[in-house]
């Protein structure tokens, strides 16, 4: 399922390994999760919820913060929502309890979050 999901998604990385494969001790919208381990908890709670895919957009991977982190860092999510209302209800449950500065739908059944 990963390959095909990311293919379909022009290979963004699939969250949970991008952050569980991660040196940077505060990969991902540190200023809101604080660790790595934290933003990884969002991102178990999204798939529990029905999440169908959960990837990292906007990845900042230049060489001088691999260096200086340890690793890449993003702040963006993509979210891939199940076409079930209920289950949509639950995801998008999840989705407001990580309070995005922003959510914005991309394509349909897939929704952008962005922490400032």
């Amino acid at each position: 399922m990963y390959n095909r999901e990311a293919r379909k998604r022009k290979q963004k990385p699939e969250a949970r390994e991008w952050l569980e494969n991660n040196e940077n001790e505060y990969a991902f919208a540190s200023n809101h999760f604080g660790s790595t381990d934290e933003a990884l908890v969002f991102v178990d709670n999204l798939y529990s919820a029905g999440a169908k895919y959960v990837a990292v957009s906007d990845v900042y991977d230049d060489a001088g913060r691999i260096s200086e982190e340890g690793g890449p860092y993003s702040a963006t999510l993509e979210v891939t929502i199940p076409n079930n209302a209920d289950v949509a209800l639950v995801v998008m449950v999840v989705v407001a309890s990580g309070h995005p500065d922003e959510i914005d739908v991309i394509k349909d059944l897939t929704v952008r979050l962005w922490w400032d």
